[in-house]
């Protein structure tokens, strides 16, 4: 990488930093900054990309709370966030991202036990509030601002219809809580739209992009990831 690309990286991640830490996204900008980055496997492999190179660029401090397997659709979801958001306290966090959504591409029994299907009205519903609740939970743990990163293209057909349904009713419980969401799901894709297990263009094309599971990313992808997701915050 030449100098002026090393150069314009810091000076494009510097001015990203000052806009996601200025307003809706997160808090004020401030090197020091400490942000949870809380969700399933997916946060955590943003937590990793975001760690590899943005964070340590942009001066912020970042608390790792992801969780393999977890997400709202699972039965102790209320504890898993409201232990999370504690977590995020503990350690000073005053600004939170949230990407959650893989493991919930199926339906949920609410509090009455009554089972909805995905994509139904009541699933819509109950997940849109649970989205709602985890908005909440960060922000009484002293995160001012919470954001949540949207899912990615998925190479399953099936999934990735889930994937964008269970965007729509997160981007609308975020509206509706006042964060911010950011969509990434039109990131990394071929020429033709679909899926694409290699970076399809750029400095690194046809280096290895997404996991052979079709939903994670390579080491080199996460960092992609967050990158994507870290414009996203600053637009």
């Amino acid at each position: 990488m030449g100098n002026d690309v090393v150069l314009a990286r810091r000076a494009f991640l510097g001015g990203a930093a000052a806009l996601l830490l200025a307003g809706a996204p997160l808090a004020r900008a401030a090197e020091g900054r400490v942000v949870a980055v809380f969700g399933d496997s997916l946060a955590d492999g943003l937590w990793a990309g975001l760690q590899g190179g943005v964070a340590q660029e942009a001066g912020l401090r970042l608390v790792r709370l992801g969780t393999v397997g977890n997400g709202l659709t699972r039965a102790g979801w209320r504890d898993w966030v409201t232990g999370k958001a504690a977590e995020a306290r503990a350690k000073g966090a005053d600004s939170a991202i949230v990407m959650l959504g893989a493991n919930d591409v199926q339906g949920l029994r609410d509090d009455q036990r009554r089972t909805w299907a995905l994509a139904s009205e009541g699933w819509d519903r109950e997940y849109g509030a649970r989205a709602e609740f985890v908005i909440g939970a960060f922000r009484e743990a002293g995160c001012a601002s919470v954001a949540w990163v949207g899912l990615p293209v998925m190479r399953d057909a099936e999934a990735e219809r889930a994937a964008r349904h269970c965007d729509e009713v997160d981007a609308a419980a975020a509206a509706r809580a006042g964060a911010r969401f950011v969509d990434i799901s039109k990131e990394f894709r071929a020429a033709d739209g679909r899926w694409t297990a290699s970076v399809p263009s750029g400095p690194h094309k046809g280096a290895a992009l997404r996991a052979e599971d079709g939903v994670h990313f390579s080491g080199l992808g996460y960092r992609l990831m967050a990158e994507a997701a870290w414009r996203g915050l600053s637009a």
